[in-house]
């Protein structure tokens, strides 16, 4: 709006070269079922969620993949559940993880009047407390390695990625998965 306009001629300084078209998108979903990522889906559950695509406004790849059910967390670093958010979220991490991640009797004490916060659970036989900071209705940044770190312990097959989202998103992918997605540029990763 403020270039000099010397002419009638006014041309864009947008590239539009890597814009997603619908052979894109539709490559990156079969990029998605090669690696496996889309494996606890049903054939219908896939077409249904190809059908969403169509008719979302998609900016990059990772729009395409948060619309298939159970692969992607979206949540806010500003909490929106005030009596349980850190059981809360690792219910919905044990979700993206297709049950390989799955612990049992998650609690936390959370409270907007405590400085620190105290999530426990069990996963395979063993009892798993912390404590995290307390930021007003923020989540502690140290939640996301100590889950990491919870899951190299138990030897799981996975680990928990952040990808660009509108707020955040995580997704449950092993390190060749995620390899394959970063390298081919099939998702775009904070980490």
């Amino acid at each position: 709006m403020f270039r000099q306009d010397d002419s009638y001629w006014d041309l864009s300084y947008e590239s539009y070269d890597r814009q997603l078209t619908s052979t894109k998108i539709a490559k990156a979903i079969d990029e998605y079922k090669k690696i496996g990522a889309l494996g606890h889906l049903e054939k219908e559950e896939i077409t249904k969620s190809i059908e969403l695509i169509k008719e979302k406004e998609i900016m990059n790849l990772n729009d395409v993949i948060s619309t298939f059910s159970d692969v992607v967390l979206s949540a806010d670093v500003e909490l929106g559940n005030l009596q349980n958010p850190y059981a809360e979220l690792v219910s919905g991490y044990s979700e993206i993880s297709h049950g390989e991640f799955s612990p049992s009797h998650v609690y936390d004490d959370f409270d907007l009047k405590k400085e620190e916060i105290t999530l426990s659970f069990d996963l395979n036989g063993e009892t798993y407390q912390t404590k995290f900071k307390a930021n007003g209705d923020w989540i502690d940044p140290a939640f996301f390695s100590y889950l990491n770190k919870v899951i190299a312990d138990n030897k799981l097959s996975g680990k928990f990625y952040h990808i660009y989202e509108d707020g955040m998103g995580i997704i449950y992918l092993t390190l060749s998965q995620f390899k394959y997605l970063s390298n081919n540029e099939l998702l775009v990763f904070t980490d």
